[in-house]
C-alpha cells in the first residue's frame, strides 16, 4: 500500500492576531477567510485568499467582543457573519462596507484591476476611494 501524499503549507502562516485563533469561517464564495481571536484579541480578522499563497488581511479587525470569539459562520448571502462568544453577533459586510476595508488596505487608492480582484467583474467599478 502506498503512503498518502503528505500535505503542505499553502504559503506563509497568516499573521496579524495577537493571542491564539479560536475559529475560522471560509465565505462561501471562497475569496475570503475569517479568523477569530482569543485571549488577548477577540477580534475577528478578514484575509482575502484569492491566491492562497499570498494570503493577505483586508481592512481593519471587527471588534466588540469582551470574550473569546469561539466560532464563525458567514450567511449564504455572503455578507453577513455570526459570530459567537460571549454572546452571538452579527457583522454586515455590505459592498459598501467592503469597499471601505478595501481602500483602507490598498492606501485609499483602487485602480480597475484591483477592483476586478478584489471586488469582481460583476459589479461596474467606480472611483470608490475619497
Amino acid at each position: 500500500m502506498s503512503n498518502p501524499a503528505k500535505p503542505t503549507a499553502l504559503g506563509k502562516p497568516l499573521t496579524g492576531h495577537t493571542g491564539a485563533v479560536t475559529s475560522v469561517a471560509f465565505r462561501p464564495d471562497g475569496r475570503t477567510l475569517a479568523s477569530g481571536g482569543g485571549e488577548g484579541d477577540r477580534a475577528i480578522r478578514l484575509w482575502d485568499i484569492t491566491d492562497p499563497a499570498r494570503a493577505r488581511p483586508t481592512g481593519e479587525p471587527l471588534t466588540g467582543h469582551s470574550a473569546d470569539v469561539e466560532s464563525l459562520a458567514y450567511a449564504p448571502n455572503d455578507q453577513t457573519i455570526a459570530s459567537a462568544g460571549e454572546r452571538p453577533m452579527l457583522w454586515n459586510l455590505d459592498d459598501k462596507q467592503a469597499i471601505r476595508h478595501i481602500c483602507q488596505y490598498t492606501g485609499n487608492s483602487l485602480s480597475r484591476e484591483e477592483w476586478r480582484h478584489h471586488i469582481g467583474a460583476e459589479i461596474p467599478f467606480t472611483p470608490a476611494c475619497p
